[in-house]
């Protein structure tokens, strides 16, 4: 999904205007920018979480056959179990559909995911 997309479907839903949209989401860019920079977690509701871990990279110091290590934020993103768990009921083959009778009945689409996520 782009960031047009992105907001074009928030429009859908809400009737905001696009300007209005894009300088929300521009803002809510810029603080979990800053959250993650300051090395806290940023948990979107109901979907995942974001966690920045400091880590040292060895890295090529200009020439190839030097190296030296370089401390990098690296972010580890990881789903809430309930939206795991819609994710894997998910399937877009028709194969797994029909093998797997014993599991839930299994979303068509990922906005039927999505939507399914939402209403909770």
């Amino acid at each position: 999904m782009t960031y047009t997309e992105l907001i074009e479907g928030i429009r859908q839903r809400t009737g905001y205007d696009r300007v209005e949209i894009r300088q929300i989401l521009d803002a809510q860019r810029d603080v979990v920018k800053e959250a993650l920079f300051q090395r806290r977690t940023v948990r979107f509701k109901g979907l995942f979480e974001i966690r920045p871990k400091d880590r040292d990279v060895n890295v090529p110091d200009g020439d190839v056959t030097k190296r030296r290590v370089v401390r990098r934020i690296v972010l580890s993103i990881r789903p809430f179990s309930t939206f795991r768990r819609e994710l894997n009921q998910w399937t877009s083959t028709e194969s797994s559909q029909t093998t797997n009778s014993s599991r839930p009945p299994t979303a068509t689409s990922i906005e039927d995911v999505l939507n399914a996520v939402h209403d909770e």
